[in-house]
């Protein structure tokens, strides 16, 4: 039997499932396109260099082949079940390498779709080796002579349905595996493989489960980390998965209008038929997460008491429109589209109402507010005015979350001279808030001015001065800080804290506090602890060896730059050498935390590999890490003998050089607790394959850039190895490019300290007025 006849030969079973599955196919299956595009809709790398036919995945496509001709060529002696088993390694192999040629024949689109096809070619050989254990069951059943354990029998059995169920949509959806779109290509191979993940479950014994890490689940703590930008989502992924009777349940409690909870009912019965169909169960969880976001919506609604009759009765027309283009497969991805968009208002309907209901809330006129938020609604509806509809909603949004985040302020004990400050910026917030609103009630009336700049500046008062609110709350937690790190620094660094407070009041030297104040807490969050100090301070076997056995010397070293840079504070100096210098040590260490970690691996790819937007080879991880080690230790020197000059350039060449060595470390001190209690084995290539991020999913959006980095890595190991030298200098360089952008994202600094107007030193403990701000509101 040749590849060809395997890929495409049609059988009864085959005939017979797609009979089966042909009225459920017809709801559900038409969103394959859109339900997963939405996970992808992400940018995309810069262009790497055009690749020559001799590419990696062309090797690597013709091992799998060598492989299927292998297998086929054991079939004819193997008995019925031995088949089976070997044709679905066939099949992996076939969706493997089909998957791989569209990635490679897609230029740099096709990143994504080399990533999966890399990812299954990993576990090839994991797979097999869990479906040789369905030979085994099967020897079991016929050597027991009927006298099997029916615990066994029905693995068996079940196992065996699964994997022949696998095949034929292996040989369904063959054509559909050399697409490069990354969300139709996702669905296709979850489709596929989801019944081989549900064999793998029972012969291993093996939980098949997503391989995307949660947001709670990175660890924000590791070097570097605490720098990264989390986006601020609501979406269907952030809440738990609902079960189709939970659903159903709530279907019939919230309180809703009945023609609305009729359509919801009839969706949650389709989804109930749906889950009996594993092929089908991918599908199914992602539109029990939609149909949970509607019901979410109803009870926000019911719980709006300020929302009046007439606005309730457009918010049910609006939300039976969206079930209802959700519930037909030809305009589902306009349905899909349409429940995200009621989402947003949705979050904006929970913070209005949080606000109604909060203590204190009768002083405050929120009808304008209101008024704007409907009126910014509405406009979404129309197709010409929505996206100035959207943005109008964002910035309510934004005003409604400063709102709640002030009237959610704790009392704490201040000094008095910042109790003073801080009063005085209370009555500035209440009057910049007071202000805002009364001016939001423009925006009913006239949507264009959202982009008059007066509109733009309340906006920006109220900001700022919630930011300033809680910059002077955090001054007695600095000031313990700088006492830990120089006692005798305290005192005179209270003084400029004082000083940054009170110019927060005079308008002529107010955006140089601001700047100073962000500055202060930037370069303190940097500096103390510095990333991999700890491991400096215990004489870590990494540490030794980051350092050339200098560990101690340097860790004194920081201590006296710190001690130096709080005092230069303490002089009102914000960009003293004492803070340049501690800059590049902080670049020194965070790569000296990164360096540790890729190390640990020892070329082991798997445990990264775990992840599902990461799959490289132990290859490039030895290529990447080779120079690092010594690089390291001139840095140190150059360090501890304080040449800045000699320390920024050893830095820069790390930077620039090894950049994929860094981006490796980083991401595995962040990822590595999450990781190791993931399955591995075949129960990982099928939960890589099978499961797509979703919103909670940590650095989802950057897939395309990791799956380039993955991809062209591989390739420029592979020009290397075969003569090429100057193909992989430049897939190197567009690596190590792509690496960086990465870097600066999570946490990576190479930027100079600023110098600061009032804070360089000059004029170190000033005469500090008092001005009077507008009287505080009474509430």
């Amino acid at each position: 039997m040749d590849k060809c006849s395997v890929r495409n030969r049609d059988t009864k079973r085959g005939r017979k499932l797609q009979s089966t599955c042909a009225a459920l196919i017809v709801v559900l299956a038409a969103c394959t396109q859109s339900a997963a595009a939405q996970f992808f809709e992400f940018e995309q790398s810069a262009s790497p260099p055009q690749l020559d036919e001799f590419t990696y995945c062309a090797e690597l496509i013709g091992t799998l082949e060598s492989e299927i001709a292998a297998f086929i060529g054991s079939e004819r002696d193997a008995d019925p079940v031995e088949q089976v088993v070997l044709r679905a390694s066939v099949n992996v192999r076939i969706i493997a390498a089909d998957v791989l040629a569209a990635g490679d024949a897609g230029g740099p689109k096709g990143s994504i779709a080399v990533l999966f096809g890399m990812t299954l070619a990993d576990g090839r050989h994991k797979l097999d080796e869990t479906l040789q254990r369905l030979n085994s069951l099967a020897r079991q059943v016929e050597q027991s002579q009927g006298n099997i354990d029916p615990a066994v029998q029905q693995r068996f059995t079940e196992a065996l349905r699964l994997v022949k169920m696998f095949n034929e949509l292996a040989i369904n959806n063959a054509g559909a595996m050399r697409e490069i779109d990354p969300g139709r290509l996702r669905m296709t191979l979850s489709t596929t493989f989801t019944p081989l993940g549900d064999a793998v479950v029972i012969l291993d014994r093996a939980d098949v489960i997503s391989h995307w890490v949660p947001v709670g689940l990175a660890n924000h703590n590791a070097a570097g980390a605490n720098l990264l930008a989390q986006r601020n989502r609501q979406s269907v992924g952030n809440r738990p998965q609902p079960s189709i009777k939970e659903l159903s349940d709530r279907v019939t409690t919230v309180l809703m209008r009945d023609d609305v909870r009729d359509e919801l009912q009839r969706v949650a019965d389709f989804l109930r038929r749906g889950a009996e169909f594993p092929e089908l169960r991918p599908r199914v969880r992602l539109y029990q997460a939609h149909i949970a976001q509607v019901l979410d919506l109803a009870e926000s609604l019911a719980a709006a008491s300020w929302i009046g009759v007439t606005s309730q009765d457009v918010y049910a027309d609006r939300i039976k429109m969206g079930v209802l283009l959700f519930k037909d497969p030809r305009t589902r991805e306009r349905g899909q589209r349409y429940l995200d968009r009621l989402e947003a208002s949705r979050t904006t309907i929970d913070r209005i109402t949080s606000l109604k209901t909060a203590q204190h809330e009768n002083k405050s006129n929120l009808d304008p507010l209101i008024k704007a938020f409907l009126a910014a609604d509405s406009m979404i509806e129309n197709a010409a005015q929505a996206e100035q509809g959207r943005q109008q909603l964002v910035r309510l949004t934004s005003v409604l979350d400063r709102m709640i985040e002030y009237r959610e302020l704790q009392e704490m004990e201040l000094r008095r001279e910042l109790r003073i400050v801080h009063r005085q910026l209370l009555d500035a917030y209440e009057s910049a808030e007071g202000a805002l609103l009364k001016e939001i009630d423009t925006l009913s009336g006239d949507p264009a001015a959202l982009a008059d700049p007066a509109f733009a500046s309340l906006m920006n008062d109220q900001n700022q001065y919630l930011e300033d609110l809680l910059r002077i709350r955090r001054v007695p937690g600095w000031v313990d800080q700088m006492t830990l790190i120089a006692p005798r620094s305290a005192g005179p660094f209270y003084a400029q804290a004082r000083k940054m407070t009170a110019w927060l009041l005079d308008p002529n030297r107010r955006p140089d506090a601001i700047r100073a104040m962000q500055q202060f807490e930037q370069q303190l969050l940097l500096f103390h602890p510095l990333p991999f100090e700890q491991e400096l301070a215990a004489a870590s076997p990494g540490a030794i060896a980051a350092t050339g056995g200098l560990h101690d010397q340097l860790l004194q070293h920081i201590n006296e730059q710190r001690q130096d840079w709080a005092q230069k504070w303490g002089d009102g100096n914000a960009s003293s050498p004492a803070a340049i210098r501690l800059l590049l040590l902080y670049r020194l260490l965070l790569t000296m935390a990164d360096t540790t970690e890729v190390l640990r691996l020892q070329g082991d790819a798997s445990l990264l590999n775990r992840w599902a937007a990461w799959e490289t080879t132990p290859q490039v991880i030895a290529r990447a890490i080779s120079d690092l080690p010594t690089r390291l230790k001139l840095a140190s020197s150059a360090a501890i003998d304080g040449n800045n000059v000699e320390l920024e350039s050893n830095l820069n060449r790390i930077d620039d050089d090894l950049p994929l060595a860094k981006l490796m470390g980083r991401l595995t001190a962040m990822l590595s607790d999450a990781l190791v209690q993931l399955p591995d084995g075949a129960a990982s290539t099928c939960g890589q394959i099978i499961n797509g991020p979703d919103s909670n999913s940590w650095f989802d959006e950057r897939l395309p850039k990791l799956a380039d980095i993955c991809r062209y890595a591989l390739e420029q190991e592979y020009a290397q190895a075969t003569g090429r030298g100057q193909l992989a200098g430049d897939l190197r360089l567009h690596v190590n490019d792509t690496s960086s952008q990465l870097l600066e994202l999570l946490g990576d600094r190479r930027e100079p300290v600023p110098s600061l107007i009032g804070f360089d030193g000059s004029d170190p403990m000033p005469e500090v007025e008092m001005p009077n701000m507008p009287q505080r509101r009474k509430r």
